[in-house]
């Protein structure tokens, strides 16, 4: 994805969901947003290289605490079949069976705001698929993304069967 498809598909977005006075502000500024982004792909490359090194020493039987916190910590870029990082960062199985169509990616975890003792899984759920982001819903759909958010928005209601949502685990 290049610069000019990245801003076509954020201005995009901001027209739809802000109006377009707001797209169209000269004080709002693109860059950040796609910097953001471009990060969170370089992100998931080093995640991927450090889970590989935490495999190694989980099946070296040497991995540390610290190496466990840092496993959950990456849980998100786990690969939903892979059972033995899954189990050792602590995940439950339902929500590994809950991961991106498009990345393959187990959807992310956060605490609920009001009881910190649950963890929730959260992500997208469209057309009977689990998404782990917006950039890979509308992959989905279209691999240029902003093509795959016109195509996405089209497809879109507010009754439909596309919703980000919250999933309590049931285990």
């Amino acid at each position: 994805m290049n610069d000019a498809q990245l801003t076509k598909m954020i201005h995009k977005y901001v027209e739809d969901n802000f109006g377009s006075s707001e797209a169209n502000n000269p004080s709002w500024s693109i860059a950040p947003l796609a910097q953001a982004i471009k990060s969170s792909f370089d992100e998931r490359t080093q995640a991927a290289a450090r889970l590989e090194y935490l495999r190694e020493e989980l099946q070296a039987e040497r991995i540390s605490y610290g190496e466990l916190a840092e496993l959950q910590e990456l849980a998100p870029f786990i690969d939903g079949g892979d059972m033995e990082l899954l189990e050792a960062a602590g995940i439950p199985e339902d929500f590994a069976n809950r991961q991106c169509k498009t990345c393959g990616d187990v959807l992310p975890q956060k605490q609920h705001d009001h009881r910190p003792e649950i963890t929730l899984q959260v992500g997208w759920y469209c057309c009977d698929e689990y998404y782990c982001s917006e950039p890979c819903l509308y992959a989905s759909f279209n691999s240029d993304l902003a093509e795959g958010y016109e195509n996405w928005s089209e497809h879109y209601s507010d009754d439909g069967d596309c919703y980000f949502t919250e999933w309590e685990s049931e285990v």
